[in-house]
C-alpha cells in the first residue's frame, strides 16, 4: 500500500499486490471473478488466516468478509461499493441432535451471531 498508495477503482487494483489462493477450486474461480490470475498472486495460500496475517504485515491485497476487516483496526477497508461475491451461509445440525439442550443453544447462538453479522 506504501508503495502504491490506496487503489481509487477496481480498475486500479492491477498495480497493487493480491494475496490469494494456491489450489482451492472455489477461492480460485473468485479470485478470477476479479480478474487476478494466480501467476499474480504475491502469496499463494488456501489459509484464509495466513492471507489475513500477510494483509496486516502489509504484503498485499486480501479479499475478506465485511465484519472481520471492520473488527480489525489493523486491516483497511477498500472500495466499499465493490461487492467481490456474496457468501452463502448455511447453520446446520442433524435433528437428532438439534434436540440436545447444549447443541439448541449453540446453534442458536450461531443463527443470531449471523443475524447480527447481517445487519453490520
Amino acid at each position: 500500500m506504501e508503495r502504491c498508495g490506496l487503489p481509487s477503482g477496481v480498475d486500479d487494483l492491477a498495480r497493487h499486490g493480491f494475496l490469494g489462493p494456491d489450489r482451492n477450486p472455489s477461492d480460485l474461480a473468485l479470485a478470477e471473478k476479479m480478474g487476478l490470475r494466480r501467476e499474480q498472486l504475491v502469496l499463494r495460500t488456501d489459509r484464509h488466516p495466513a492471507q489475513l496475517a500477510a494483509a496486516r504485515a502489509g504484503l498485499g491485497i486480501a479479499v475478506a468478509r465485511v465484519p472481520v476487516d471492520e473488527s480489525d483496526a489493523r486491516l483497511v477497508r477498500l472500495l466499499p461499493d465493490f461487492e467481490v461475491d456474496i457468501l452463502q451461509t448455511w447453520i446446520v445440525a442433524h435433528e437428532n441432535l438439534a434436540r440436545v439442550p447444549r447443541v439448541r443453544a449453540a446453534f442458536d447462538s450461531f443463527v443470531e451471531s449471523f443475524r447480527i453479522m447481517r445487519r453490520g
